[in-house]
């Protein structure tokens, strides 16, 4: 049997006092949504052969079953020359209509509507890469200049673009014929139909280009041949961008008349705002919100645009938790707010809301690591808080120990959180040691720098999933072979996390002017005020450390062995942000560089191919950071006394959060 979802008929008085909006329903022409939280299209890579398969249809179903209003697919591509790829959904591959069915069957069982979303990349845009079997179409004979994409130049004729609008047109009566019950048009973040909106990448001069009306033409033409295959009734949206960020392309103003056209000419019924052009640098640097974002930050430019139309708008950016939601639904910013990565998060927030329980939602805190960013790496989507997230179809409920074991874990990092709550929750009797006064390991330090100060959610969202689980917590406890073995476990979880790395090999790195960062952050006053970072990890810490660095005030220069700093970053956009920084901070960088030898005040390099010399004068204070090592000097202890020991975490291999509490669900759900 199916729970509820919760309702308007369900939820108690006291909640929809509180969210008067959030819960109240909503109708896109015939079709009426339940609440106004929808899930935005996303790429996930979890397509099976083109097509939706359990691994993709289990991920949807699990925010259907508490309770979102409505579901976006993600983008489906229309005609093969804007895909390649069977890890992309593709409207005629042979599978394809029976997966979608499979969908709308599961979503319905819960009550959420399924909308899809259309699309065409322009090729080489795509997750696949490059078009091997055709061209990468444009609008005009103009190169799209973006680091990764060659050839992305060939101009499109009459006979392309009528190829596309029907590949358009026969995917939307597809999509209709199998389940779909409404349909959104993808004009937005530099794929095909964008950059016919654009001038930057439309210098036409027919029907579809030199003014601002025939550049529309394409996009009105494709919604006018999809109304006359789907028919009247049927939901067609377009998603939009609010603005392009960038002179040369389109602005606020422009989007706010191509959206005002649209809906003068009732080519749509509603419409999905969102922002940027994702292959130009300047422009992406202002989209998807992370850390250093503030909550919602487009939803100002989403709202101007609501202003200006009749129809229901939509939008997802950075709208993280149910009352920053409802205040934007009030104040009549949009009329459905997107939660996607929210929903990634924690897919049972709307139950949790509705049930009073707000605390015990998993709050998504912006970092994209593992949502978006292993996407960018053709890896499925999953998020560093909750590794069940895209492995429904594998990891779906926990099941009870087959027998109760009593088990101490040392170390309330994220591993020894993840570990303790998910085994306690099966059953197990779980202590857990950590010598802080509080858990969170080295996050703690994360969340006091700028760049990252949301990670600290983290800790408290895991931790608050220990407390819930019933485990025994021990702080401010070293754990001795004494304290673990006092308990008679069955089985030991070494979670004790990774420690700085200094080089000894390199001249003069133990000299009291070199930082590691927990010692830097400790003893902030000793620093001088020319400072030198050697960022050899390429992650969020490096970046974290400079923009702490230059809060401080220092005169900062950054050197580090790779290629680029903050080579090691999942999504782009975070090196944009660093870079963003450097540039206007007019922070020196060295790239390429090794490091040989710190003497007093000069730092000498060598180059990684060449041997040259480079050395850097005036350094009052060099910063060190190289990749962690393990914490080891527990294990060898444990090791002889009987019990059994499972290494976790950093304590087995330093990586990041994302494998730390994946390792940690996927030892609780074994052992």
């Amino acid at each position: 049997m199916v729970d509820p979802c919760p309702s308007r008929d369900t939820i108690c008085p006291e909640v929809l006092q509180q969210f008067p909006h959030l819960f109240e329903p909503l109708s896109i022409g015939p079709v009426q949504i339940r609440n106004r939280v929808f899930v935005s299209s996303h790429t996930t890579m979890l397509a099976e052969n083109a097509a939706p398969g359990e691994a993709l249809i289990a991920f949807l179903e699990a925010k259907a079953r508490v309770g979102v209003g409505l579901i976006v697919s993600e983008a489906i591509n229309v005609h093969p020359t804007g895909s390649e790829s069977k890890e992309e959904l593709c409207s005629w591959e042979p599978a394809f209509a029976e997966g979608l069915q499979k969908v709308r069957e599961r979503l319905e069982r819960h009550g959420t509507v399924l909308f899809v979303q259309l699309f065409h990349s322009g090729g080489g845009g795509t997750h696949a890469g490059m078009m091997e079997k055709g061209p990468n179409l444009q609008p005009s004979n103009v190169p799209l200049l973006c680091e990764g994409l060659i050839g992305t130049n060939h101009a499109m004729d009459t006979a392309d673009i009528q190829a596309i609008i029907a590949g358009f047109a026969d995917s939307a009566l597809i999509c209709k014929d199998n389940g779909a019950q409404g349909v959104q048009v993808a004009a937005a973040h530099g794929y095909l139909i964008h950059r016919f909106l654009t001038p930057l990448h439309n210098r036409r001069t027919d029907h579809f280009g030199g003014t601002f009306d025939k550049r529309l033409n394409f996009l009105r033409e494709i919604l006018v041949a999809i109304r006359e295959k789907v028919g009247a009734g049927f939901p067609v949206g377009v998603r939009i961008g609010c603005d392009d960020f960038i002179s040369e392309s389109l602005s606020h103003k422009d989007m706010i008349n191509i959206c005002r056209t649209l809906d003068q000419e009732q080519l749509v019924d509603y419409l999905d705002i969102t922002g940027t052009h994702e292959f130009i640098p300047r422009s992406l640097i202002h989209h998807y919100g992370v850390m250093d974002d503030k909550a919602g930050h487009m939803v100002t430019e989403a709202g101007n645009l609501r202003r200006a139309v009749s129809i229901p708008v939509l939008h997802a950016a950075r709208i993280i938790n149910p009352r920053q939601a409802e205040d934007i639904l009030a104040a009549g910013d949009v009329d459905m707010v997107g939660m996607t990565r929210a929903s990634i998060s924690d897919p049972g927030f709307i139950r949790k809301t509705a049930e009073q329980r707000e605390a015990d939602i998993l709050y998504c805190v912006g970092c994209g690591q593992a949502c978006m960013g292993r996407v960018n790496q053709n890896r499925h989507v999953t998020c560093i808080q909750n590794p069940f997230t895209g492995r429904e179809h594998v990891w779906s409920k926990l099941s009870p120990a087959a027998q109760k074991k009593t088990i101490v874990v040392v170390g309330g990092g994220p591993a020894g959180m993840m570990f303790a709550w998910v085994a306690a929750a099966r059953g197990h009797d779980v202590s857990l040691y950590d010598n802080q006064h509080e858990l969170g390991g080295q996050v703690l330090l994360a969340e006091q720098l700028p760049l990252s100060l949301e990670l600290g959610s983290v800790a408290r969202n895991l931790s608050r999933q220990v407390e819930l689980a019933g485990v025994e917590v021990h702080l401010n406890t070293l754990a001795t072979r004494e304290t673990v073995m006092a308990q008679n476990p069955d089985d030991v979880v070494l979670a004790a996390g990774s420690k700085p790395y200094l080089p000894q090999e390199v001249k003069g790195i133990e000299q009291d002017h070199v930082f590691t960062l927990p010692r830097a952050f400790a003893q902030p006053d000793r620093l001088g005020d020319t400072v030198l970072l050697i960022d050899n990890d390429g992650h969020q810490r490096g970046a974290s450390t400079a923009a702490w660095l230059l809060k401080l005030g220092k005169t900062l220069q950054v050197a580090t062995e790779f290629s680029q700093v903050g080579c090691h970053f999942e999504m782009v956009l975070h090196r944009m942000r660093i870079y963003e920084m450097f540039f206007k901070q007019k922070v020196a960088l060295h790239p390429h560089y090794r490091l040989i030898e710190v003497g007093r005040s000069a730092v000498h390099f060598k180059d990684n191919y060449a041997d040259t010399d480079l050395e850097i004068n005036g350094i009052d204070s060099v910063v060190v950071l190289y990749p962690p090592i393990a914490h080891t000097e527990l294990e060898q202890e444990l090791r002889t006394t009987g019990a059994e020991l499972h290494l976790i975490g950093d304590c087995l291999t330093p990586r990041n959060i994302e494998y730390a509490t994946f390792v940690g669900a996927r030892l609780a759900r074994d052992i």
